[in-house]
């Protein structure tokens, strides 16, 4: 959770600062992140009784 945290928040201020590719790379960090984060999720709840 810690590196999602922190790739979303560098990617605001690389937009906040006009660096779009670097902050387009961090977003897309952020959102792999939270992806393979629903995907953990989903199977844990789906092996509950």
């Amino acid at each position: 959770m810690e590196e999602l945290r922190r790739s979303t928040q560098v990617a605001f201020l690389y937009s906040e600062t006009q660096r779009l590719k670097e902050a387009e790379t961090d977003y897309q960090e952020a959102l792999d992140i939270r992806h393979q984060l629903a995907k953990t999720n989903i199977l844990t709840l789906s092996r509950q009784p």
